[in-house]
């Protein structure tokens, strides 16, 4: 199949998004109107919120963050933001709303030029010139329906590798105990005691080393690299380079200009010395599920309180707190932390499974219908 370029401007019109400050508005958890930020989490969903002193952006459109994570996103609904955020709406073809999947792919690909730095991120000039690779047929249009089953041969693909993965491992046994269920409805119900720990009570706090960009070779070895985006766990790839920089693995890791968190479960190395890590002072509580209850206890005590300008440091989280479940002896419920973990991967996991099982029904049907 032959591809050609096209610039954004082409096929979209580009404006800036009105944005408003998260802290301004009362966000839920559902709602009319999503409110975006410039997050790759939750497909840049902050929350939901009223419709506001003006309108809101629409449906069937694209974002793209300009700072920090520069990620282009799908908004099936009409949507509010943050800062720094382009809208992207379709000037003529809707064949392009019907085949976003592979638009977004494209998109997300070409704004790979960009790593949000303070000089590097697209403006509404560069990102209009942005060259978008699609497929064309021979008279030179945009081939859509090549991209229809270039989708659809990927999802069956994943979905064969993901029966055969979900077996191997036993995870396709999702069912919750009764104490797993008691355990989640405590959750909902607000039945689980929390405390305020100082940081510095439950984490080593350090700076990472700066690793330049440029000064690494792509691929090179087998130490993750770690920057402060967050897509693939923050890892852009793995590379050879001065053991005696190596961070500490089963650790978290907070991307110090954009908050973002992560557990790092090996050694890495690390692009910015502005990235802070965070080593669990006990060591008989260190392990992976406890600490990804502790990113999300993190992402919480303190997400609100930074953001870009008014960034994380060390000294600064010397003095902060998070929230945490607490046992009979007011102390860190680490085992309570590492169990509710456990069971939502059951409860996600049967939330595959039965996507899972929809696609392989309706695929069936469709060949049945062939036949």
């Amino acid at each position: 199949m032959e591809n050609k370029d096209f610039n954004v401007a082409d096929l979209f019109e580009v404006k800036i998004s009105p944005s408003i400050d998260k802290g301004k508005i009362s966000l839920r958890t559902s709602g009319e109107f999503e409110f975006i930020g410039r997050s790759r989490v939750n497909n840049g969903i902050q929350g939901y919120t009223n419709k506001l002193s003006y309108e809101p952006n629409k449906s069937k459109t694209f974002s793209v963050s300009q700072v920090g994570t520069i990620v282009a996103q799908f908004r099936q609904k009409r949507w509010y933001s943050s800062q720094n955020i382009f809208i992207l709406s379709v000037k003529h073809d809707t064949e392009i709303i019907n085949n976003w999947l592979y638009i977004l792919s494209s998109l997300n690909k070409a704004l790979q030029r960009f790593d949000g730095g303070y000089s590097n991120y697209p403006t509404k000039s560069s990102l209009s010139n942005l060259q978008l690779t699609l497929p064309i047929k021979s008279d030179g249009t945009i081939a859509f329906d090549y991209m229809e089953a270039y989708i659809k041969e990927l999802e069956a693909e994943r979905i064969k590798e993901l029966e055969a993965y979900l077996v191997a491992t036993g995870l396709d046994d999702y069912v919750l105990s009764d104490e797993e269920e008691k355990l989640i409805n405590n959750f909902k119900s607000d039945n689980v005691k929390w405390g305020e720990f100082n940081m510095t009570d439950i984490f080593t706090v350090t700076n990472t080393h700066t690793i330049l960009k440029n000064d690494i070779i792509p691929n090179s070895g087998d130490f993750p690299y770690i920057t402060a985006g967050e897509g693939d766990n923050a890892v852009l790839t793995y590379i050879s380079y001065d053991q005696n920089k190596l961070e500490k693995g089963n650790s978290i890791m907070i991307g110090g200009k954009t908050m973002v968190i992560t557990y790092q479960p090996s050694k890495y190395f690390s692009n910015d010395s502005h990235n802070l890590s965070l080593v669990m002072k006990k060591n008989t509580n260190r392990d992976k599920l406890t600490q990804l209850f502790l990113v999300t206890a993190l992402k919480t005590s303190l997400g609100s309180k930074y953001e870009w300008g008014n960034s994380i440091s060390n000294k600064k989280i010397q003095s902060d707190i998070v929230m945490l479940p607490i046992n009979s002896d007011r102390l860190p419920d680490y085992q309570l932390m590492n169990e509710y973990i456990k069971v939502l991967q059951k409860i996600i996991i049967k939330a595959v499974v039965e996507w899972k099982d929809r696609q392989i029904k309706a695929t069936k049907d469709i060949v049945t219908k062939d036949k």
